[in-house]
Formats: structure tokens, C-alpha cells, sequence
């Protein structure tokens, strides 16, 4: 009876051996695999009155993408994940009640050469106690 049993199990996994086969070949795990990812555990949270830039979708549903480069332009996390806008960097917004009134980013390409802020040089102690205000002593 053991040997029955595997030898059907045997047929039933050649069998489903090459469903996989076939939807693999059909391009259609790949699509179910990025499916799971976009929904994978995150809640889905409503942004209110954002409308993915994407597909159209009011309100963007789960995680808001908001790009940092334009000035009102949002996705959803299907088409952030999808590469819609991919020549940009978007700010990745999980709750709408932490997302930012406006945002200003200057990137290097806009602004030229980042400045050098560190400066090596010495510091007179002395010479800068000089300039504080003396304390009254307490009696």
C-alpha cells in the first residue's frame, strides 16, 4: 500500500511540475510574485485626497510614493514597483499623518558642487573666553 501511495504521488507531481512549467513559460508567476510583493503584510492605509499619478487610483491605497523632484506627483506602490516615473527619487510614506506639507529637494544636478563644510583649524580658547560676558559670582 506505502509504494501505491508514492507512486501516485509521484504522478500527482509531475502533474503539477508542469502546470508550473506552463505558467512560467506564460510569464504569469512573475506577475503573482510581484502581485505578493506589493501586498505583502502592509496595511492598507487610505491617503485622502491623493490620486496616484500611475493609474489613476483615489486615494492611493497602502504605501504612497511622493516624488521628490516634481512638485505634486504621487504613486501607488503597484506603480512605483512597476517603474513608472523611475527616473526620479520618491519619498516612500507609509502613514498619511507622517507625510510632509511640501517638501524642497535640491540635488547636486540642480544646485551644483555639494559645498565643503569641514574646515581644519585651530581654535584660541583664550581668545575666545575673551569675548564671552564675565558671569556674576554667586555669594
Amino acid at each position: 500500500m506505502g509504494k501505491f501511495c508514492y507512486d501516485n504521488l509521484k504522478d500527482q507531481a509531475s502533474v503539477v511540475r508542469e502546470e508550473i512549467e506552463k505558467l512560467v513559460n506564460q510569464g504569469e508567476i512573475e506577475q503573482l510574485v510581484q502581485k505578493a510583493r506589493v501586498n505583502k503584510s502592509q496595511p492598507q492605509v487610505s491617503h485622502p485626497n491623493i490620486i496616484c499619478d500611475g493609474c489613476d487610483a483615489n486615494p492611493v491605497m497602502g504605501i504612497r510614493y511622493k516624488c521628490t523632484q516634481c512638485d505634486d506627483y504621487d504613486l501607488c506602490a503597484k506603480c512605483e514597483h512597476s517603474g513608472v516615473h523611475s527616473h526620479h527619487t520618491f519619498l516612500k510614506i507609509r502613514d498619511p499623518k507622517q507625510a510632509p506639507a511640501k517638501l524642497i529637494c535640491k540635488y547636486p544636478a540642480q544646485t551644483g558642487p555639494m559645498p565643503n563644510f569641514h574646515h581644519d583649524q585651530k581654535l584660541d580658547i583664550q581668545e575666545i573666553a575673551k569675548n564671552v560676558p564675565q558671569m556674576a559670582q554667586v555669594a
